[in-house]
């Protein structure tokens, strides 16, 4: 599959919109705010300021949901078959071990045994000649 830049640009300008930011506005009642509410209006006013600053034509925001987006598409389908890819793995490698036991033991067996009945023909034949 052949892909050049121009193509991949060509994807990434289709989903590229970002939209102008209006300056950021302090919420009219804040002195009468709760202490708590304050402290969230004002963290939010600052951080509106800190991206309207930043990037007043909504890039960065746009570039954030890009990227939220791309995050989504690749971590929901990682979330769901990473677990299985690794239960078959292992599943994998536990056949495997057993199969290299099954296929040591089918060499070993008949190893042993026919060292057992050398040994057994050539204590016999050893016997054989002492009895004569």
């Amino acid at each position: 599959m052949n892909r050049n830049p121009v193509s991949i640009r060509g994807h990434f300008i289709r989903y590229w919109h970002p939209q102008s930011l209006t300056p950021p506005k302090i919420h009219r009642r804040l002195a009468r705010l709760p202490a708590a509410q304050r402290i969230g209006e004002v963290i939010r006013y600052s951080w509106l300021r800190l991206e309207y600053w930043i990037s007043p034509g909504g890039g960065l925001r746009e570039w954030a949901r890009l990227n939220v987006a791309l995050a989504l598409l690749i971590g929901i389908p990682a979330l769901i078959f990473a677990p299985l890819v690794t239960l078959l793995l292992t599943c994998f490698v536990s056949w495997t071990e057993a199969l290299v036991h099954i296929v040591i033991n089918c060499f070993l067996v008949p190893i042993i045994a026919l060292a057992g009945f050398a040994i057994l023909t050539a204590l016999l034949g050893v016997f054989r000649k002492l009895s004569k």
